[in-house]
């Protein structure tokens, strides 16, 4: 099976850039034109529940906490900024939570999540699907 990949550059909290290859990358591009509202990263999250034997049941409120996932576009409703008067009609306003967890994205594997920084550092936060961010050190 061919290797596909996303990077997206995300600056101030919104995506300004995706690249990779693999015909989801057109979708997404083409997406991020369309609708810039949508590339408001509306959640970044790190569930841990999977941790604790809790299965995924196909409910994004369920399924988004027990492993990493990410929420593009509206954010309002929870405490952000972004709204249906950010989107380009009301048609448009999304949230839409993407869960990297094998029983939702099974043709997925997250290889790495890693922070860069403006100074030039970075921090690896996952790698290989395993959280660097809440392991004890050794």
């Amino acid at each position: 099976m061919e290797q596909k990949w996303f990077f997206y550059k995300i600056e101030e909290n919104r995506v300004v850039s995706v690249d990779g290859e693999g015909e989801a990358l057109k979708r997404e591009k083409d997406l991020i034109v369309r609708e810039p509202a949508y590339t408001n990263i509306a959640e970044l999250g790190f569930g841990v529940l999977r941790d604790f034997g809790v299965k995924p049941i196909g409910e994004v409120l369920l399924d988004e906490k027990l492993g990493f996932h990410v929420a593009f576009g509206r954010s309002d409703h929870f405490g952000g900024q972004v709204g249906p008067a950010q989107f380009s009609s009301p048609s448009a306003v999304v949230h839409i939570d993407r869960i990297y967890i094998p029983e939702t994205q099974p043709r997925i594997h997250l290889k790495s999540l890693v922070f860069l920084y403006e100074d030039g550092s970075q921090e690896t936060i996952i790698t290989e699907g395993q959280y660097l961010l809440f392991s004890n050190p050794s």
